[in-house]
C-alpha cells in the first residue's frame, strides 16, 4: 500500500482496483491510523501522557487538535491511549467521576 501511495498519491478510490476487497474508506483509514511514514511507533512516554491529560483540562476532548501537540501520534492513537490510561485508572477506584478527575489531576500535579 505505501508503494501504491508513493504511485498514486492519496487517491485512494484508485487503490481499490489492487485491493477489491476493501473500500477506499477503509484503505485511507489504515494509510492515515498505520502506515503513514510519519507515525511514531514507540511506546508511550510518560511526558506524552501528561501532555494529553493537560490538552484534555485546557481543551476537552479535540482529539484532531491533538495531533499539532504531540508529533508522529494519530488522533486514533491519542484517542485510545487516553481511555486505555483512564481505564486502567477506574480500575483502581470505586467512582468513576472520581478517576477520570483524578487522572488527569495527578497528571496536572507532576507537571508541576
Amino acid at each position: 500500500m505505501i508503494e501504491c501511495v508513493k504511485k498514486f498519491g492519496q487517491s485512494w478510490k484508485q487503490f481499490t482496483t489492487f485491493l477489491p476487497t476493501r473500500t477506499s474508506k477503509q484503505i485511507r483509514e489504515r494509510y492515515l491510523n498505520s502506515l503513514r511514514p510519519d507515525i511514531v511507533n514507540e511506546e508511550w512516554r510518560i511526558e506524552e501522557d501528561m501532555k494529553i491529560c493537560s490538552l484534555i483540562n485546557e481543551y476537552g476532548k479535540k482529539w484532531k487538535m491533538f495531533e499539532d501537540f504531540l508529533p508522529g501520534r494519530t488522533e486514533n492513537r491519542i484517542k485510545n491511549r487516553y481511555y486505555g490510561h483512564i481505564k486502567k485508572i477506574q480500575a483502581l477506584s470505586l467512582s468513576k467521576k472520581r478517576a477520570t478527575t483524578r487522572a488527569c489531576l495527578s497528571v496536572k500535579v507532576l507537571e508541576e
